[in-house]
């Protein structure tokens, strides 16, 4: 669906059993609707990140191939993350997640991100695994 900007017409409570999600090759796709039950998501392919602000329950998340987005901010409603994955994002210099409580890490194929000073730098994190 390289044309698909909105995945319009669902509301909260749509898709109650939905886990896991993973969306590919979608590179116009802004936002993502309210999924309550999502567990995983993985987006990989785009030129923009879609934002995904009302995933109460997203505990895994992998970026994948977004190699024109510079920063990536995550939104305060992701308080159950606790996995994140970031690779193959070439020009991703910055991430703002300030209110994360990731507790694996995994960021491989970004050179230009340094998570030395990063929001991410500040956490208490299990794993981490940085592959350049």
């Amino acid at each position: 669906m390289f044309d698909l900007q909105f995945w319009a017409g669902t509301r909260q409570g749509d898709f109650p059993r939905i886990r896991r999600l993973s969306i590919s090759r979608c590179p116009k796709l802004r936002s993502l609707p309210p999924l309550s039950s999502l567990v995983h998501l993985s987006v990989h392919c785009g030129s923009q990140l879609p934002t995904f602000s009302e995933l109460p329950s997203l505990k895994s998340l992998d970026i994948e191939g977004f190699h024109k987005i510079r920063t990536i901010s995550f939104p305060h409603q992701l308080k159950m993350l606790n996995r994140l994955e970031i690779c193959d994002c070439k020009e991703l210099s910055s991430i703002f997640a300030h209110s994360l409580s990731v507790s694996d890490l995994k960021v491989a194929r970004c050179p230009q991100l340094d998570l030395v000073g990063s929001s991410l730098d500040d956490h208490h994190m299990k794993k981490v695994d940085i592959e350049r």
